[in-house]
C-alpha cells in the first residue's frame, strides 16, 4: 500500500520528483489567498445587505428621506451598518468600550422615533464636534435610554412655562 492511498490523499506526487518541485495533478484545488478573500468579501457584503435592509425597514427609510433628506438619511444608515458588521470586539461609545455584541443589539432596535430624536438633537447643536461619526454613532447608542426621559422632560417644561418650583408654588396659592 502507498503512502498516499494510507493517508487517503486523492493527489500523487510526480514519480522521481520532490514534492515541493512537483506541479500539482489537474485533480487538486489550489485556493489562494486572493481567492479566499473574494469569499470573505462576498460573505461580508451579502451580510451587510441583510442588515441594511433590516435597518432601512426598522427605521421608516422612506419616510425619513423625505424628512431629512437622503443623504443625511444615508450616512445615519451608514454608521449604523459599520457598527453592526463590524469584526471588532469592542467599540468606543461615549468615551468608552462596549462590547460589540451590546451595541449591535441596541442599534438593531432603533426605529423611525429614535432617528427623528437624533436629528432634532443634532439640528438643536450648537457646540463643536469634532469627531461626527463617534458622535453619531454615541447618539443612536443611547437614544432608546434616553428619549422618554428627553420628551417627558419637555412636556414638563412646556406644561410649566419654565416657572420654577417657588414660582408655581406661589402660583397655585
Amino acid at each position: 500500500m502507498s503512502k498516499s492511498s494510507r493517508t487517503g490523499s486523492t493527489s500523487r506526487r510526480r514519480k522521481n520528483q520532490p514534492l515541493e518541485v512537483g506541479k500539482t495533478d489537474s485533480n487538486n484545488i489550489d485556493i489562494n489567498d486572493t481567492d479566499i478573500q473574494s469569499i470573505n468579501l462576498d460573505e461580508l457584503t451579502d451580510r451587510m445587505d441583510v442588515y441594511r435592509s433590516l435597518l432601512m425597514e426598522n427605521i421608516e427609510y422612506d419616510y425619513l428621506c423625505g424628512k431629512y433628506g437622503l443623504e443625511r438619511v444615508d450616512e445615519i444608515v451608514e454608521v449604523l451598518l459599520d457598527a453592526v458588521c463590524t469584526s471588532k470586539p469592542y467599540l468606543k461609545v461615549g468615551g468608552g468600550s462596549k462590547p460589540t455584541e451590546v451595541v449591535k443589539s441596541r442599534l438593531l432596535t432603533l426605529e423611525y422615533g429614535h432617528i427623528d430624536y437624533c436629528f432634532d438633537r443634532l439640528d438643536e447643536n450648537t457646540t463643536k464636534i469634532h469627531n461626527i461619526k463617534s458622535y453619531l454613532l454615541t447618539a443612536l447608542y443611547n437614544a432608546p435610554a434616553t428619549i422618554s426621559h428627553y420628551y417627558d422632560a419637555e412636556v414638563r417644561h412646556d406644561f410649566y412655562g419654565g416657572m420654577s418650583n417657588r414660582s408655581k408654588n406661589r402660583a397655585s396659592h
